[in-house]
């Protein structure tokens, strides 16, 4: 794989799943703890001698242009430390997503409101993150900006990362800010599903939901979770569940914080109404 020898290593526990990062360097663990924590909060870390199902190879050059590997890859990543760091946080976070028992990740933004959980699933660039913060400042409690983590009761769990918002140094970096920050705190319990919000930002789009059935929005969400291929047979009825029970809206949308309070006002007239 490379000249170097991976004989240092953290081991990693995030919602059932066990990674190993190996590393040629002892100066690179306080780094990847520290990337790791960043990534996958209330993750736990295990003794050196845990085995591990999933393996990621770090190497780390004096010259801070470093390699990662997976250990299914034929080739190597290479890039600048920090910009390296970042990727390896993001592909155990992914496995995590992948491969968690009796849970499952949607890519989305949640936040509570008034004992229910508004999840807005999406990819990146299509504004998650600025409606999720525009929530929060609205007084939602945050849950996330990046997983709705689903139990098999369709209860959404805090996955309570710092949010990461574009637009501060450019539009295409991402500047990580803790919840406090936006004035607005991180959520504690899970939730049951109360409005599913289908949407991206449009400019000078009109903020126009329409109601879609349980196989709309079973669609939408199916589009965004993780391990959908992996295990349909255990994340189907789940998506089921919170489809049947819950509101779902989709609709083009403007400015995030134009559109916050009328997400916030409908969720609260349909269950009001109902």
């Amino acid at each position: 794989m490379t000249k170097y020898k991976f004989d240092k290593k953290i081991v990693v526990k995030s919602y059932g799943v066990v990674c190993v990062v190996r590393t040629n360097a002892p100066d690179a663990l306080r780094s990847i703890r520290s990337v790791l924590r960043r990534y996958l909060p209330g993750c736990g870390f295990l003794r050196s001698d845990a085995s591990a199902r999933h393996e990621f190879f770090y190497s780390w050059n004096a010259s801070g242009l470093d390699s990662l590997y997976g250990a299914t890859e034929p080739a190597a990543r290479r890039g600048r430390r920090d910009s390296l760091l970042a990727s390896l946080g993001s592909r155990v976070r992914i496995t995590v997503a992948e491969y968690a028992p009796e849970r499952v990740f949607i890519h989305a933004g949640v936040v509570g409101w008034k004992g229910r959980a508004i999840v807005i699933p999406a990819r990146s660039f299509k504004g998650k993150t600025s409606l999720t913060a525009a929530l929060v400042r609205c007084g939602a409690l945050y849950y996330s900006d990046e997983y709705a983590i689903l139990d098999k009761r369709g209860r959404v769990h805090p996955f309570p990362k710092e949010l990461s918002l574009r637009g501060v140094m450019n539009e295409l970096e991402q500047v990580d800010h803790p919840v406090e920050t936006l004035g607005g705190k991180a959520g504690k319990r899970p939730l049951p599903v109360g409005l599913v919000v289908v949407s991206e930002y449009k400019k000078r789009a009109k903020w126009k939901p329409e109601i879609q059935n349980s196989a709309g929005g079973i669609l939408e969400m199916i589009n965004n979770t993780v391990s959908i291929r992996r295990d349909p047979k255990f994340v189907l009825p789940i998506l089921s569940n919170v489809a049947s029970n819950a509101l779902i809206v989709k609709s083009k949308r403007g400015e995030a914080e134009t559109t916050a309070p009328l997400i916030l006002s409908l969720l609260e007239r349909h269950f009001r109404n109902s």
